[in-house]
C-alpha cells in the first residue's frame, strides 16, 4: 500500500474503528481524521451512532515526517543572528 494512499473505516465505536485501522494498516498507521455522526432512522429516531477514521500508512520510521537537519552553515547563522 502507498503511503500517500488514504482509507477511511466506519464502526459502530471509536475501539472497533481504530481495531480495523490496526488490523488492516498496521499500529504505526496514521489517523488523518476522526468523526462520528448518525446514520439511518427517520429525522434522527432509531440512527445508529457510525464512527469513520481516516487514515494512512505510515511512510518510513518517521511516521510519514520528513526530517531535515540544518546545514553548519544554518546552525551558524542562525547562531551569529539569534
Amino acid at each position: 500500500m502507498a503511503s500517500s494512499e488514504l482509507r477511511t473505516f466506519r464502526a459502530p465505536t471509536m475501539a472497533q474503528a481504530l481495531a480495523e485501522v490496526k488490523k488492516a494498516l498496521g499500529g504505526d498507521a496514521v489517523i488523518l481524521h476522526t468523526r462520528s455522526h448518525k446514520v439511518g432512522g427517520v429525522m434522527g429516531v432509531g440512527a445508529k451512532q457510525l464512527v469513520e477514521i481516516t487514515a494512512s500508512a505510515p511512510k518510513g520510521s518517521a511516521g510519514g515526517l520528513q526530517v531535515r537537519v540544518p546545514s553548519r552553515a544554518a546552525r551558524s547563522v542562525v547562531g551569529a543572528v539569534g
